[in-house]
């Protein structure tokens, strides 16, 4: 007698076939035959009129807290995800240096929706990735190291590049990382510290993740004025390096930039063509999300949040800030600008 017998959904199966109606026989935790099922089970569902599908993978979210909050997480799973990628956009929660923890703290939250994290449970990310493993998340989670938070630990929020020692202390804190159990490597390169940093020291990161068999993801430089830029610099990456890529929400920001994705896929298809391994993922929905202070030039968040707010309560230095955010030809991604008014944000 089989477990659960899932009768009359049609089935798409994850692979390129057509869909098609079947029924679903599983014992234990493995599904053991796929057809017309006539033999008895314990429980029988009827699937007539649904979809059966393998459970979702979200290739790109930000759930990093909700795991140490398990009331949450059936949300989640009730949407159909039984995998999810966290550490995206250069943000993750560990590696931790417990003397700049709370910029990493501040940079992380409003990216958490400021859900509590224990970080004091850990410093290493394997040290993290035993917490997450200790709250039983509902859902499969793997881990990408954030980039941003890497330089968290080694700079803190200074807008300079990384001297040789602090270099090979980001990559030694990048690979044990891996070897700790990160798929990988994200990075989020409109987002202060990671706008500070130049190609070089991208590329000296992705060869360490390509060594440790890992994947990198971006959310790059651009995704509006230089949106084709931005992605055959990432294109760039992969092709001296060999390292997997993600390019993470791919899109053209702005009236202005509308269709330039068709560019930037045709620039994708030929690199694979090439052999490289280059992905990209969208939302499924014609909005975005991130913080208010992206919409912020980069200059006034060097230091972290609270020379932000320092700046901000200058009169002097805000009348700069709001300079810039009014810029029509800005020099940063500027989401304002993009959006076209505040009454669109």
């Amino acid at each position: 007698m089989y477990d659960i017998l899932i009768r009359n959904g049609t089935i798409i199966d994850g692979g390129n076939a057509a869909p098609y109606r079947a029924d679903v026989a599983i014992i234990g935790d493995e599904i053991v035959k796929i057809g017309t099922i006539d033999e008895p089970a314990a429980r029988v569902i009827d699937a007539t009129g649904k979809t059966v599908t393998p459970g979702f993978i979200d290739i790109h979210c930000h759930s990093d807290a909700i795991v140490f909050h398990a009331e949450k997480n059936p949300l989640r799973l009730r949407q159909g995800f039984t995998t999810e990628l966290i550490g995206n956009c250069g943000i993750s929660a560990a590696p931790v240096n417990p003397r700049n923890l709370e910029l990493l703290r501040k940079y992380c939250n409003p990216f958490y929706s400021n859900v509590p994290v224990p970080y004091n449970n850990w410093t290493s990310y394997g040290e993290f990735l035993d917490q997450v493993e200790a709250n039983h998340p509902m859902l499969n989670t793997a881990g990408l190291v954030g980039h941003g938070s890497l330089r968290i630990a080694v700079s803190g929020f200074e807008a300079r590049p990384l001297t040789a020692e602090e270099m090979e202390t980001m990559e030694k804190l990048l690979a044990d990382s891996m070897e700790q159990g990160a798929f990988g490597l994200s990075s989020g390169l409109i987002y202060p510290p990671g706008v500070f940093a130049d190609r070089d020291e991208m590329l000296r990161l992705a060869r360490v993740v390509q060594a440790h068999g890992g994947i990198y993801t971006s959310h790059m430089r651009s995704e509006s004025r230089e949106l084709i830029e931005a992605v055959q610099e990432t294109i760039d990456l992969a092709d001296k390096t060999g390292v997997s890529v993600e390019i993470s929400h791919h899109k053209a920001q702005g009236i202005q930039n509308k269709g330039k994705p068709k560019e930037t896929l045709r620039l994708i298809h030929e690199a694979n063509a090439r052999g490289l391994n280059i992905n990209c993922d969208v939302y499924p929905y014609n909005a975005a999300s991130t913080q208010f202070s992206a919409c912020l030039p980069p200059w006034a968040l060097e230091g972290g949040v609270d020379k932000l707010v320092a700046r901000c309560s200058d009169p002097e230095t805000r009348a700069k800030i709001i300079a810039d955010v009014r810029n029509e030809n800005p020099n940063y991604e500027n989401f304002f600008q993009y959006a076209g008014s505040w009454n669109r944000v």
